[in-house]
Order: structure tokens, then C-alpha cells, then sequence
């Protein structure tokens, strides 16, 4: 998706308060790849972490970790994903496990083994 979609930014934030969990989550998902040009999403995005759907809190702290390059809010509910089974792909645990491995290094706060590149 890349900044270009911007626009639609808006009606992503909007989604992410729809009463059925795979809106909120295809939201979150689309706002993360949509990256540095959707910080408008953070505040919606860091109350999805508090989502019912562990699926939901995942793809927004990904997306967290895209739009704005934090990890200590995203750390702590992907590392309760880390111990649901199928809340992760295998490339979320990869990405989360490289995470963890440059906080544990840096000592916490920023880090640019969570952003996609």
C-alpha cells in the first residue's frame, strides 16, 4: 500500500471501531503498511491493543511499530501472542523475535528491527 494511500486513512481509523473483529483487523494491517503517513491512526491503533480479538491487538502493534517506530508499547501484547497458539504467522514471530532481540540489546524504547523496511 506504501504513504500514497494516505487518503484513505480516515476511513481506516473509523474501521478500526467496527463491531466485527476482521474490519478492525484488516484496518490495523492496512494503516501499518501504510506507514509513517497514517500517525493520525495512533491513538486509535493504541486502543486497539486493548481489542477483545488477539488477532486485532497483534496487527495493531505491528502497526504501531510501522507508523512510529515504538516498541514499548507493541513489546508487551506480542509478547502475549508469542503464547496463543495461531496469533502469530511465522513471519510475526520472526519479526518479534528480532524485536525483542534488538530491545534486549538497546535496552528498550526505539528500535529499527521492528520497522519493515
Amino acid at each position: 500500500i506504501g504513504p500514497s494511500a494516505k487518503t484513505a486513512v480516515p476511513a481506516l481509523i473509523q474501521t478500526l471501531e467496527d463491531p466485527s473483529e476482521w474490519p478492525r483487523n484488516s484496518s490495523a494491517v492496512a494503516l501499518g503498511k501504510i506507514g509513517s503517513a497514517a500517525t493520525a491512526a495512533v491513538p486509535g491503533l493504541t486502543r486497539a491493543l486493548q481489542d477483545e480479538n488477539i488477532y486485532v491487538r497483534v496487527s495493531a502493534a505491528f502497526a504501531l511499530v510501522d507508523i512510529s517506530n515504538e516498541t514499548d508499547v507493541a513489546l508487551p501484547v506480542l509478547r502475549e501472542a508469542l503464547n496463543v497458539r495461531g496469533a502469530l504467522t511465522d513471519k510475526q514471530r520472526a519479526r518479534l523475535l528480532e524485536m525483542i532481540e534488538a530491545e534486549s540489546s538497546t535496552g528498550g524504547g526505539e528500535s529499527s528491527a521492528g520497522r519493515r523496511e
